[in-house]
């Protein structure tokens, strides 16, 4: 089996994403981690800028892929 590609990966779970979520920074998470993390504080934990949920969106293409991986 080939190894994951490392986009395929949340930045807080470090699990492949099976719903990931797209930031205003492109940076992206698995939606539960985001929305969880969300609920505590309003940093973007990897580029320390601002974030709300409003600033988070589905990554369609990124789930796309992950699938047919």
């Amino acid at each position: 089996m080939a190894i994951p590609p490392k986009k395929f990966f949340c930045q807080l779970t470090n699990e492949i994403m099976t719903s990931p979520m797209m930031t205003r920074d492109a940076v992206n998470y698995e939606r539960q981690a985001i929305l969880g993390l969300l609920a505590t504080v309003d940093i973007c934990p990897v580029t320390g800028h601002s974030l709300c949920v409003n600033g988070i969106v589905p990554n369609y293409k990124l789930q796309k892929e992950i699938e047919e991986w």
